[in-house]
């Protein structure tokens, strides 16, 4: 099982869609709502192919939650409404100095 994790923004009715398009397309299988994001029980991917999600913040694949490449490029552009919570926590841990 893969849990997926949604922005703390507001989507686009287009963008959600787009988001479960592309949790299906990389599991196989549709993905289910969970609280804050998607769960999806298909195939799991390889992190490689995780890391290039663009719709969420994070996934966990077990024990271990990831933040993909698109939410780091853009935390890394300075787009400080990103950060709270989660990408917040990383963003630090990333040495981006932002507080």
């Amino acid at each position: 099982m893969t849990r997926l994790f949604w922005h703390d923004y507001n989507y686009f009715p287009y963008e959600l869609d787009f988001a479960r398009r592309e949790a299906r397309a990389l599991t196989g299988s549709l993905p289910q709502d969970a609280d804050g994001g998607l769960v999806v029980s298909g195939r799991i991917p390889s992190e490689d192919r995780l890391r290039a999600l663009t719709y969420f913040k994070a996934f966990t694949v077990g024990q271990e939650t990831v933040v993909p490449d698109q939410a780091r490029l853009e935390a890394s552009a300075g787009a400080k409404y990103l950060f709270t919570g989660f990408v917040r926590r990383h963003a630090l841990g990333w040495g981006l100095g932002l507080a």
